[in-house]
């Protein structure tokens, strides 16, 4: 009798362990233009139902005639309503976070009166990767 309750109590250990496996987490994109921030999952944007929605960031590094480097990075949102995030900088520290998003990652950016970025965050984990990938270009079985 013994056995046959550590075999159903396993079974069902394993079982909870499978429902939780895979989760995923989407995050649609939100601009808040007077709260002057922006936020969300890559691919949720780049899969969204409409063909204007993006987020994220970029950097460049410049070589100068004098032999010194010039860093400058950006971040921009856009969604289907016309609202456009856009914020650069100029300072390492935010260039630098602005050069560590991954695939799949979840962006946020913040700036201010004149268009600095005043806050960089991203957030990389597997709950971000879609569900299932075959449905993405360039990763059908």
């Amino acid at each position: 009798m013994k056995v046959r309750y550590g075999f159903g109590l396993m079974a069902l250990l394993l079982m909870s362990t499978s429902i939780f496996a895979g989760m995923t987490k989407p995050v649609p994109l939100t601009i808040d233009m007077a709260g002057m921030f922006a936020s969300g999952n890559m691919v949720t944007s780049r899969f969204s139902d409409n063909d204007l929605e993006f987020i994220g960031c970029g950097s460049r590094t410049f070589l100068n005639a004098d032999g010194s480097v010039y860093l400058f990075g950006f971040c921009q949102a856009d969604n289907a309503a016309g609202d456009r995030a856009f914020c650069n900088s100029d300072n390492t520290g935010m260039v630098e976070a602005m050069g560590r998003l991954s695939d799949y990652a979840f962006v946020t950016f913040s700036w201010d009166v004149d268009g600095i970025c005043t806050r960089v965050g991203s957030s990389t984990q597997s709950f971000y990767i879609p569900e299932h990938l075959d449905g993405m270009p360039g990763r059908g079985r």
